[in-house]
């Protein structure tokens, strides 16, 4: 329970709302094995972060999705534009994620990454390494919301580039 509330009261310092649909922080359990228990480690959601990007001076937008097989799509990070139709039907499989950012002077901020990157990312995470070697990485946010996944990876990536409100 005291890890609960610590994560809430970080989520309240950062102004971020904690849980429910807004989706902008959430308490991750995780195991403890110094004090041989399950604990809640505070996680800034995608939401969060696109929130804390435009709560700066300096951004006043942000977007992102997914990339499937059947999309059109088109960029260029050196230029910072991205162009992306999503298929209506029959999309197929996520082959990639985009982030951007447009800030008040007109330039945006694009991140583009690959199928590779995100299997990468995704293989990083503890919580998905330790599902699979456990056989139940399916019911993981990785293995059920794959596409969500890889666009807040994108996310994460973007925010490294782009200004961000002091309070994250």
């Amino acid at each position: 329970p005291a890890s609960i509330i610590g994560c809430a009261m970080e989520a309240a310092i950062l102004g971020l709302s904690f849980g429910g649909i807004l989706g902008q922080a959430y308490a991750v359990p995780y195991y403890d094995s110094k004090s041989k228990g399950w604990k809640a480690q505070f996680q800034a959601g995608y939401r969060g972060y696109i929130s804390k990007m435009i709560d700066n001076v300096t951004t006043y937008a942000a977007s992102a999705s997914e990339i499937r097989e059947n999309d059109k799509y088109d960029y260029d990070t050196g230029e910072g534009w991205v162009r992306h139709k999503p298929a209506l039907a029959n999309r197929g499989e996520v082959i990639g994620a985009w982030a951007k950012a447009v800030h008040n002077n007109g330039i945006q901020t694009v991140v583009v990454i690959g199928i590779e990157e995100i299997h990468l990312a995704r293989d990083a995470s503890s919580s998905y390494s330790n599902a699979s070697k456990g056989g139940y990485a399916e019911k993981t946010p990785w293995g059920k919301y794959f596409g969500a996944m890889a666009m807040k990876t994108a996310i994460h990536r973007l925010a490294k580039l782009v200004p961000m409100s002091s309070s994250l």
